[in-house]
């Protein structure tokens, strides 16, 4: 699957690329979902550039907030596959919302409205 991130820090333009990755494999209370929309905000700037304290090291990958279907629901995530969902990516991770495919935490997903 294809993924933006950068593999180092830097300026966006100059340090984030479309890199082809493994699909990730959801843990227990997460859930693997293709992603239809993902934001992008000023934390994710600051996580590519290496001034977001919560993500330390590279590789970054932004898009913090998403909205997609999930694909594989992990053990104890409540949303079955098919289902649209909105909420948060593992982008702490390096596996943000920009990407086909990111894992979502059950803590702050939720249905998405048609």
């Amino acid at each position: 699957m294809k993924r933006w991130q950068a593999s180092k820090f830097g300026a966006p333009d100059t340090v984030l690329e479309k890199a082809e990755v493994p699909l990730p494999e959801p843990e227990p209370n997460e859930a693997r979902v293709r992603v239809l929309a993902a934001s992008v905000a000023l934390p994710d700037l600051m996580m590519v550039q290496g001034r977001y304290p919560l993500v330390p090291s590279a590789p970054v990958s932004p898009g913090q907030e998403i909205v997609g279907i999930v694909d594989k629901p992990g053990l104890g995530h409540p949303f079955p596959a098919g289902t649209r969902i909105m909420g948060k990516s593992r982008a702490d991770i390096a596996i943000g919302g920009l990407a086909e495919y990111t894992l979502s935490p059950v803590l702050g997903a939720m249905p998405a409205p048609a």
